[in-house]
């Protein structure tokens, strides 16, 4: 093979490779809100409906728990948290591939 192509097949995988582990996220949830965390559902921005409660138990106020999303379809997320003796309250079009590895406060 020509070395000029071998040198874009190189650049072109190195390119690429963001996006093949753009596949999964994961961050750290805490719960500031001052009532037990319930649930919470999320699902790529623009879809109609919630997938399902990505939360295993709860997550008592000040608290924190992992969360990992898998084969993303794209970066933007809607969430809906649920409480015990709290309203509910939803949170749109956050970009989960930014707070990937870090920690995300809900208050």
């Amino acid at each position: 093979m020509n070395r000029f192509l071998i040198s874009g097949l190189l650049v072109a995988g190195l390119l690429a490779a963001p996006i093949v582990s753009a596949k999964s996220v994961s961050f750290e949830v805490a719960n500031n809100t001052g009532a037990p965390m319930t649930a919470i559902y999320t699902g790529p921005t623009g879809v109609e409906e919630w997938g399902d409660n990505i939360l295993e138990g709860g997550i008592a106020s000040g608290e924190t728990v992992s969360i990992t999303l898998s084969d993303l379809q794209g970066c933007k997320y809607d969430f809906r948290y649920e409480f015990k003796g709290k309203e509910a309250f939803e949170e749109f079009a956050i970009d989960v591939c930014v707070i990937d590895g870090d920690e995300y406060v809900i208050k």
